[in-house]
């Protein structure tokens, strides 16, 4: 859950620096007991990090791993996606400069 405490304000504080707007989406994929999360504990978890204004999912069909270059096997993972949901990147472990730095990039090409 730590992973995701502070994702607004991190995206806020970006969006001030850079101009470029974007947003976060969490997917979970499995609960505290490895298995498919339900949609209240989707509620759940929104609830716990503070109910930020960006969405929190679960992955009630088992797509989200399938549909992205991330295993699973290490948490957190994140995957950076365009507004036309194109991978840009995908990464495991604490910590968004890498992927931050993909969305500038990306942005700045268009």
């Amino acid at each position: 859950m730590t992973e995701a405490v502070g994702l607004e304000a991190e995206s806020q504080e970006f969006v001030a620096e850079t101009g470029i707007d974007f947003s976060f989406v969490v997917i979970i994929f499995e609960d505290v007991t490895w298995q498919v999360p339900d949609a209240e504990e989707a509620a759940d978890y929104h609830e716990a990090i503070g109910e930020p204004a960006f969405p929190v999912l679960s992955d009630i069909y088992e797509g989200a791993l399938g549909a992205t270059p991330y295993d699973g096997s290490s948490l957190p993972g994140t995957c950076i996606l365009t507004p036309e949901m194109e991978i840009l990147e995908c990464t495991t472990g604490h910590g968004m400069s890498s992927l931050l730095e993909a969305v500038q990039e990306h942005a700045e090409s268009r």
